[in-house]
């Protein structure tokens, strides 16, 4: 890692899943997080942060969600939220869902290495804008209903859809988060 505050992050996979294709299940590929203090999270939900994350020998940006891990085990034959979401989310593939790219974990968090959407949520846009016209709520209503379409298809139901979820890539097409399940 180079550069004020950055940092090399652990890469243990978790049930087989790599973060980066073609890489063995411990990775020791050097990748770039800066930390909190030289660069805030882009954004910060009730149970986790995103960052942005470079992968330092190709020079592909992603977003790195940290979700603390529970202070205590889940109960016997349950299943931790955090395990839930990966399990969904790497199952999911459409143009209007954000990409999941992998997993690993340490003592303390659960790390996800997820689509890098540049131009943050629609929440974002409306709090800068204070309002959208009628041709751009239409454009975005496409992107959502068919992301939802897909996961309906799925039998999946987001329940926690808003504003702060809905993520724009660098030509403004729209991309649902996952959430929790």
């Amino acid at each position: 890692p180079t550069g004020p505050g950055a940092r090399a992050l652990p890469a243990r996979c978790l049930h087989g899943h790599c973060i980066f294709r073609g890489v063995a299940s411990v990775s020791t590929r050097p990748v770039h997080l800066s930390s909190p203090e030289a660069n805030p999270s882009l954004t910060q939900g009730a149970f986790s942060r995103c960052y942005k994350l470079t992968d330092m020998s190709t020079s592909a940006v992603f977003a790195l969600k940290v979700v603390p891990r529970a202070r205590r085990l889940p109960s016997r034959g349950k299943v931790s939220s955090s395990s839930r979401e990966i399990a969904l989310h790497s199952r999911l593939r459409h143009h209007n869902i954000v990409a999941f790219h992998g997993h690993f974990a340490d003592r303390d968090h659960v790390y996800m290495v997820l689509e890098y959407c540049s131009r943050q949520s629609l929440a974002h846009v409306l709090k800068a804008r204070q309002t959208l016209t009628e041709p751009e709520v239409r454009y975005y209503l496409r992107g959502v209903i068919g992301g939802l379409r897909y996961l309906h298809q799925r039998r999946i139901v987001h329940r926690d859809l808003k504003l702060s979820n809905l993520f724009l890539k660098k030509k403004m097409e729209v991309k649902i988060e996952s959430g929790r399940p």
